[in-house]
């Protein structure tokens, strides 16, 4: 500005000069035009510099905070942990804790409520979060509905504090899209240099104390190696199932179900079987129940439901074809789509739909009636059969099955195991088979193990029978040798039951008084209008 200034002054004195000095004026011109330019340059530059350091800002803005939240994101709290470590070693921080906190539920909240629902609350969380005086802690946003947390100590008293303050946060509930919503999150908890000598320990140890504390429902739980191993065990049985997905490398077993009342019909219940190497198996016990925490369900029951259909129209073919049960699970009730994915897939493979029973559990049908019963109406209207499976174990009455269109019950095995020795057992069958015949339902007993407990249920005149003493759960090609061996049997055996009954039946009825005998006479006999011959 001095340099502009100056040559201002010499063409001011220029023209002050008579005459005027015309080649001294057109170089103060130049000169002040030069002066110009190289003021605009520098502007030019300046605004250059300002633009590239609020480009950096943002780049560094997005790099390292969430859009949503803005909260720090998983990378800076990485990085910021990465700082309390290298305090840690170099002895001007004694310890510290990494704390993961994750929102309990939010999956139901973005599946019932949608995402947009979800988003609001996930602002909300950490509108309040923000506000809380937590000393010198890093709070960020690590996840989906994750949250961490760095504190620079490891003391068991201050981390409880902490951790106690966010859960009062948490205590009012959330005023969301028109929606009240409670909130709690489940703190996971790892110290340095007790829990990991390292970040991604520390992170993986408190990512594991985190569903510790979800499972038993704590306020927040310690990383502890022995309680630890069987979550790190879920969680790696919960990758290998969404990568198992995929492929659907899954097998159906068939478990016969024998008729009582007509030995030449019989059943058979799919078992799904997952498995893990030659001659081994996923245990259904341990990958069932962690896929209906997920839809991973109901992708698994349409994948059995479409392979028992396909194998029950190669059946047809047979001269005894059998029926399929098949089991639904609770999140199967919430599918309204099923009953017509079922159909389409009778329809498709030329299946009729009374060969199909659907198994749903007492306590699942019962702990929602409203839920289920639309779908249970909609199934039968097709004309599927519905069976009530481990009938006993729940907490309904048969008074409130009668509400339902239920074809079969499934007496549970603990009621059947031990039935020859246990009178109260035999009691509860008997009567159970009474009234459910009564409400028009045919009975099923399961884990049936001996000839003793057949010949039982025989007096009891239970319907149907199930377990290792008919057959174990055999494989396709397993099953196919059974099916020739009982067809080529059945006939046999039930000549010989029929006359059997015959003789037990004739042996047993008391002769007739000579008047009331009916001749074996061909020829009409006369009609009384008294006697009802």
């Amino acid at each position: 500005m001095f340099f502009v200034g100056a040559y201002l002054s010499l063409i001011y004195l220029n023209l002050l000069d008579t005459p005027v000095p015309y080649l001294e004026l057109f170089t103060s011109v130049i000169m002040l035009s030069g002066g110009l330019f190289v003021l605009l340059v520098i502007n030019i530059t300046s605004d250059s510099i300002d633009r590239i350091i609020k480009s950096q800002m943002a780049v560094m803005q997005k790099d390292s905070y969430d859009d949503l939240t803005q909260f720090p994101n998983r990378k800076f709290f990485y990085q910021h942990a990465v700082e309390y470590l290298n305090r840690a070693l170099n002895n001007s921080l004694n310890g510290f804790a990494l704390v993961v906190m994750d929102l309990d539920h939010f999956k139901g909240v973005n599946g019932v409520l949608g995402h947009h629902t979800g988003d609001a609350l996930l602002k909300s969380v950490a509108s309040r979060l923000k506000v809380l005086d937590i000393k010198d802690g890093f709070l960020a946003r690590i996840g989906g509905d994750e949250f961490g947390l760095i504190l620079p100590y490891s003391d068991a008293k201050q981390i409880d504090e902490v951790i106690s303050q966010i859960h009062e946060a948490m205590e009012t509930p959330f005023r969301v899209e028109g929606h009240t919503l409670n909130v709690s999150l489940s703190p996971g908890v790892a110290t340095y240099p007790e829990h990991g000598i390292n970040i991604d320990d520390l992170l993986m140890h408190a990512d594991s104390a985190m569903y510790t504390a979800k499972q038993k429902q704590t306020p927040y739980s310690v990383y502890d190696p022995r309680s630890s191993a069987v979550t790190y065990h879920q969680l790696e049985l919960q990758v290998m199932l969404q990568q198992a997905l995929q492929t659907m490398p899954f097998e159906l077993y068939y478990q016969p179900i024998l008729d009582m009342k007509n030995e030449s019909i019989f059943g058979l219940e799919a078992l799904i079987r997952w498995p893990k190497e030659k001659g081994k198996f996923v245990s259904p016990e341990l990958f069932i129940p962690l896929a209906e925490k997920t839809d991973a369900i109901r992708k698994i029951s349409r994948w059995v439901l479409q392979q028992a259909i396909t194998d029950l129209a190669e059946w047809q073919k047979l001269p005894l074809c059998p029926t399929v049960n098949i089991n639904l699970s609770a999140r199967d009730l919430d599918d309204h789509t099923l009953p017509d994915y079922i159909n389409d897939l009778l329809a498709t493979h030329g299946v009729s739909p009374s060969q199909l029973t659907l198994e749903i559990t007492e306590t699942t049908m019962m702990s929602n009636p409203e839920r289920a019963r639309p779908l249970v109406n909609r199934l039968r209207q097709i004309g599927i059969s519905i069976a009530v499976d481990d009938f006993g174990t729940g907490f309904s009455s048969l008074s409130i099955l009668s509400e339902f269109p239920i074809s079969e019950i499934k007496i549970d095995r603990s009621f059947i195991s031990d039935l020859e020795n246990s009178p109260s057992h035999q009691t509860i069958v008997r009567s159970t088979v009474y009234l459910a015949h009564g409400l028009g339902c045919r009975v099923v007993a399961e884990g049936v193990e001996t000839a003793e407990i057949v010949s039982l249920l025989e007096e009891f005149d239970c319907d149907k029978i199930q377990g290792y003493h008919l057959s174990r759960p055999l494989c396709k090609d397993d099953l196919s040798d059974w099916m020739n061996k009982f067809s080529q049997t059945s006939l046999v055996n039930l000549s010989e039951k029929l006359e059997q009954k015959k003789r037990r039946h004739f042996n047993n009825i008391p002769p007739l008084p000579y008047s009331e005998q009916i001749p074996l006479s061909t020829e009409c006999l006369p009609v009384s209008p008294k006697k009802n011959h």
